[in-house]
């Protein structure tokens, strides 16, 4: 909220100060309305986008099995490893699902980014928990 004392300082009429009072207490009731819908557009996207992390990660799980990248990554635990270890990190960057990946990091990002927004709007909405 924006210091707009200054502005009606010099005026000395009553009727100033109150219509000044008056024009604060709709622009905060305004902001904290916005806020409240912004919190509920935010609460459900964080709550699909958390929803579509599980799936996303189910299917990225899927993917890695049939692709190979789990029987590639186990020959990490293997002793000679070390010897071809520019071979198998190859493979193995062959064989991960980038499209699995990305969307996992994708619902990652904005289920974050929906938290985020959630609690700034949860501190300008004067609501807690």
């Amino acid at each position: 909220m924006k210091n707009y004392t200054k502005l009606f300082a010099s005026s000395e009429s009553e009727s100033d100060i109150d219509l000044y009072n008056k024009i604060l207490d709709k622009i905060e009731n305004v902001s904290i309305r916005n806020a409240r819908v912004r919190l509920w557009v935010v609460s459900s996207v964080s709550i699909l986008s958390l929803a579509g992390f599980v799936f996303v990660f189910s299917y990225v799980g899927t993917q890695m099995q049939y692709s190979g990248f789990t029987s590639y990554l186990s020959l990490l635990s293997s002793g000679s490893a070390y010897l071809y270890w520019k071979e198998i990190s190859l493979v193995l960057l062959e064989s991960l699902p980038i499209f699995g990946v990305i969307l996992l990091l994708g619902t990652l990002f904005t289920f974050l980014g929906s938290i985020k927004i959630a609690i700034r709007d949860l501190q300008v909405a004067k609501l807690s928990f």
